[in-house]
């Protein structure tokens, strides 16, 4: 199990035996307030949503990402971080890897950004491909096949409304609408 501590900047790595969790490991998250994890075999990616909100001059918005040991230790995976194309005041929500680990999908709120991370070999992240989410605060994206996302978004005053869109995810980055902003 893997856990994000925004207030100390660290990952957690926890067995889960029985029913007792045992601390594995903790380390630093390589940037300010981690708030999302994303695994894939053994490659863990960690997003940080930076300074506080509006966040316009704060710590930088990024991904990192970090190798899983057999023993459930992290080590960070050089030249993997990353800074968000929405800079500062991204918003950022979630990141998830694609079922096959080639994509990184990176939700930005505040920037109405769905930002597609191509990810080679080595597990390291490359320059991003920034996407229009087709709906207000995309919140939360997941792969319901290999090739659809769904995302979820913040509707109305205060987001009191969601909605729900899909896409096709090209092999290049790129998302195409399926169903758009449909009311849930």
């Amino acid at each position: 199990l893997f856990a994000v501590d925004a207030g100390s900047n660290e990952i957690s790595v926890l067995a889960i035996r029985g029913d007792d969790l045992v601390r594995v490991d903790r380390v630093s998250s390589g940037g300010f307030r981690p708030i999302s994890l994303t695994l894939h075999d053994r490659l863990l990616y960690v997003l940080h949503c930076g300074g506080p909100p509006p966040n316009t001059a704060g710590p930088a918005t990024t991904i990192a990402g970090f190798t899983v040991g057999q023993d459930g230790k992290l080590t960070p995976l050089a030249g993997s971080k990353r800074a968000l194309p929405g800079g500062p005041g991204a918003g950022p929500s979630q990141i998830q890897f694609s079922p096959d680990g080639t994509q990184l999908v990176v939700t930005e709120r505040q920037t109405n950004q769905l930002d597609l991370f191509p990810v080679d070999s080595s597990g390291r992240a490359g320059a991003p491909v920034i996407n229009a989410s087709h709906g207000p605060a995309p919140f939360t994206a997941t792969f319901l096949t290999p090739d659809i996302l769904l995302v979820t978004e913040l509707l109305g005053v205060g987001f009191i409304y969601g909605a729900a869109t899909t896409y096709r995810v090209a092999s290049n980055g790129t998302l195409t609408v399926i169903s758009g902003s449909v009311n849930t």
